[in-house]
């Protein structure tokens, strides 16, 4: 027992001194960079002869090994805290949290992403132990992607075969990933793991100076934009909404009756009817209709704000004239739609109608 204990002791403490080291490291890091990372250097910071410090750890490349097992282990953490809070069928919000957390994890610790996704450490070549914890963010995007296999039929466009020498060069991934996902799938969520990474390092590495503006908020929203067109690729042709992964909203009303035959209406209006607007308002409702009216323009309004959280209506393009004595209305509104101009809608009638 006693024997037993003094060896817990042991443990813990050199835990806490491996723990202190690879603080030190990580102070180094940012001012070194991973190239300039010392033992030696490490050592002298923690007053320490560089002879202790190889008790603890062997190298300078299990140095790094610890950090980048650290790192890892941190950005996925992060990833899945932020993915586990959306609904599983959520499919478009689950990737915008994935992608979310890990620019907001690179912003918060520039250095350490440098480390994982940046220029290869000189002479460092990373062992096994580094691919379990590498694989935490992917295996998100992955599980998105076997779910949004199973969400429904997929088009043609998502079943068919690769060509040959895509599906050769897909080969080592494809043996990881769960036989529902169809190679073109596959294809389209390596494009967005990309695009991810490529859009954070250039933000995080500067290549957005003078090119995006600079204060947080924008860039964020810039972000959101980019990682949303990637996701409504790779959404495009399934069970989910595409333009519903654009930054994580839901459709518009014109999108889902060119998309979908679920919210289309019978009666083949140009504009959007009553029918097609309880339709989005209701997904589930049956929208084959006899008598199609069109919508009013607080039903409009109503739908308008539901799918469009970028929704302004202003007191300029709200607005009631009579012309000419008569009780005839004009109702125009903006409903603003992520991604693109505006898109305005507007309607005339006679104030009978408008009770609809």
């Amino acid at each position: 027992m006693v024997e037993s204990a003094a060896r817990q002791v042991r443990r813990h403490a050199r835990q806490e001194l491996t723990a202190r080291i690879v603080t030190e490291a990580r102070r180094q890091l940012a001012t070194e960079g991973a190239a300039g990372l010392s033992l030696r250097a490490v050592a002298r910071e923690l007053g320490m002869v560089s002879s202790a410090v190889y008790r603890y750890v062997a190298s300078r490349d299990e140095l790094l090994t610890l950090m980048i097992i650290e790192a890892y282990d941190a950005i996925g953490a992060a990833a899945e805290r932020a993915e586990a809070r959306v609904p599983r069928e959520d499919l478009p919000g689950r990737s915008r949290a994935v992608c979310l957390a890990v620019r907001r994890w690179a912003l918060a610790h520039p250095h350490e992403y440098a480390l994982i996704f940046g220029s290869p450490v000189p002479g460092y070549r990373a062992p096994q132990d580094t691919i379990t914890p590498a694989t935490r963010v992917p295996a998100l995007l992955i599980g998105i992607l076997h779910d949004l296999a199973g969400s429904g039929p997929l088009a043609p466009a998502v079943t068919r075969p690769l060509d040959p020498a895509t599906r050769r060069a897909i080969g080592p991934v494809r043996a990881s990933v769960p036989e529902q996902v169809p190679d073109e799938l596959l294809v389209r969520g390596l494009i967005a793991w990309t695009h991810l990474l490529g859009a954070v390092s250039m933000e995080l590495f500067g290549h957005w100076n003078n090119v995006i503006a600079e204060p947080a908020g924008q860039r964020e929203a810039f972000f959101e934009a980019a990682i949303g067109r990637v996701a409504a690729l790779v959404m495009l042709g399934s069970g989910a909404s595409a333009e519903g992964a654009v930054a994580g909203r839901k459709p518009s009303w014109r999108a889902r009756r060119r998309s979908s035959s679920e919210t289309a209406c019978h009666c083949s209006r140009t504009r959007p009817c009553a029918c097609s607007i309880e339709a989005l308002l209701k997904p589930s409702a049956n929208t084959a209709c006899s008598k199609c009216l069109e919508p009013s323009a607080s039903t409009l309004a109503t739908a308008a704000a539901k799918w469009s959280p970028t929704f302004e209506p202003s007191t300029r393009s709200m607005r009631t004239v009579s012309p000419r004595g008569t009780k005839a209305s004009r109702t125009s509104f903006t409903l603003s739609v992520f991604g693109s101009t505006s898109a305005r809608l507007r309607r005339t009638s006679s104030s009978s109608r408008l009770r609809g």
